[in-house]
């Protein structure tokens, strides 16, 4: 799925297991369109005849609200972005300050749309018929339900389970489908990388044995996967 990387819950290392959640991301396209979708969902079943004063003066509220957040969260991004050109941030940071400032943008955007309709539905005297209306409803409602399922691509589940061998993204990263993540390896078949001196190298043949001795002095049985065929350096 395409978005910038919000969450990373998993680290190089740690043992997961099949179906856990290891990361998640953030489509503020996909959040617009939901926010709006909604938004005329309400719209539609809202009466009319029976306009809510009340209900006008919470959105302007609102609306005030996250106009102030936005300034403040703005100028909070400048600041970081001058700390980063004075070697005082970091980039880890400066994504933050700038996904809190996308975030502050799209509740001002909603809460300003949802102001422009309230408007509209006041000058309207009569609603829409209720077959007319009651179709738009179906439509709306499938569009949203499209999103959500687009949405629900956005958590990133483990096919099976593992140990994470190393991790390629970084959090506020933007990410487009089939970009790497993470690398995860399975503890299935674990195999080894041996460095063999060239007199051993005729012992290692396809299906031969051998064992493992692990730093901790356990040893363990194996076969051997390939033949030597690489020679270089010992490390």
């Amino acid at each position: 799925s395409t978005g910038i990387l919000q969450e990373l819950y998993v680290e190089i290392g740690q043992d997961v297991s099949s179906g856990q959640l290891v990361a998640r991301l953030y489509n503020p396209d996909l959040a617009s369109q939901k926010a709006l979708l909604e938004s005329e969902l309400a719209a539609l079943d809202q009466s009319w005849a029976f306009y809510d004063s009340a209900q006008e003066r919470l959105i302007r509220n609102k609306m005030s609200l996250t106009k102030d957040i936005l300034a403040s969260k703005s100028e909070y991004l400048n600041s970081v972005k001058f700390l980063i050109e004075q070697g005082a941030a970091t980039v880890a940071e400066l994504n933050l300050a700038r996904d809190g400032r996308d975030r502050a943008q799209m509740d001002y955007d909603q809460a300003r749309f949802e102001h422009e309709r309230s408007q509209e539905n006041r000058n309207k005297q009569s609603a829409l018929p209720d077959a007319t209306a009651e179709s738009a409803r179906l439509q709306i409602r499938a569009k949203i339900k499209a999103i959500e399922q687009q949405q629900a691509q956005l958590y990133q589940i483990l096919p099976y389970g593992g140990r994470i061998l190393d991790v390629f993204a970084t959090q506020g990263q933007s990410l487009s489908p089939g970009a790497p993540v993470l690398l995860l390896g399975r503890s299935e078949k674990p195999f080894v990388i041996a460095y063999l001196s060239p007199k051993y190298a005729k012992y290692a043949r396809q299906g031969g044995h051998a064992t493992v001795r692990l730093p901790d002095g356990k040893k363990l049985k194996a076969t051997v996967r390939e033949n030597a065929n690489l020679t270089r350096r010992l490390p």
